[in-house]
């Protein structure tokens, strides 16, 4: 019998939607940032797609970080 693997994009998916599942029981000022933090975040899934990246959190606290420098 075989197992296929999700792909990390599939992976950071539901990590995200997990994410925003939690975000949404926030107050609302802390909903809005940080689900402003999280857009764009396939912009830097984009930029290290040709790395392998073994964990989707990583993915997710350079993406933060990204935005953080930004703001």
């Amino acid at each position: 019998m075989g197992r296929t693997t999700p792909s990390n994009r599939m992976v950071l998916v539901n990590e995200i939607e997990k994410l925003r599942k939690i975000i949404a029981r926030l107050p609302d000022n802390e909903r809005s940032v940080l689900s402003k933090l999280l857009d764009d975040i396939w912009d830097t899934y984009n930029a290290v797609i040709d790395i392998y990246v073994d964990d989707p959190f990583k993915i997710i606290v350079l993406h933060l970080l990204r935005k953080l420098v930004v703001e």
